[in-house]
């Protein structure tokens, strides 16, 4: 299962979408979901943004880093990008702690493992 979490700067979990087969790409997991929409309807304030890895596409509210960034402004744009995103990865970990559950494998039904992954 292919899931997509997202926490705020203080490591609270805002959405998470967990349904998608694991093969799936993360740009599509966000196209369809209802964050994306969120944003794309100017519901969420003006000058909030999300912090996205490699693998999400940029958008004007979507901050991903530079694929080769350039010296000087987007190395440090870059530098800054992985800094901030530590706190989505100190998020899941927190996660992970508190529901044992998610450190590996999930030997259930794709729909099965998806509710036990939003139960927690």
């Amino acid at each position: 299962i292919n899931t997509q979490v997202v926490f705020d700067a203080d490591c609270n979990i805002l959405d998470v979408v967990s349904k998608w087969p694991g093969s799936t790409h993360d740009a599509r997991i966000l196209n369809k979901s209802g964050m994306q929409q969120l944003f794309d309807r100017n519901i969420v304030p003006p000058g909030c943004h999300l912090l996205g890895h490699k693998g999400y596409p940029q958008r004007r509210w979507l901050l991903t880093p530079f694929p080769r960034p350039q010296p000087g402004a987007q190395q440090n744009y870059n530098r800054a990008h992985r800094c901030t995103r530590s706190v989505v990865e100190r998020g899941i970990d927190q996660w992970k702690r508190r529901f044992h559950v998610l450190h590996g494998e999930i030997r259930q039904t794709p729909q099965k493992a998806s509710n036990i992954i939003m139960a927690c």
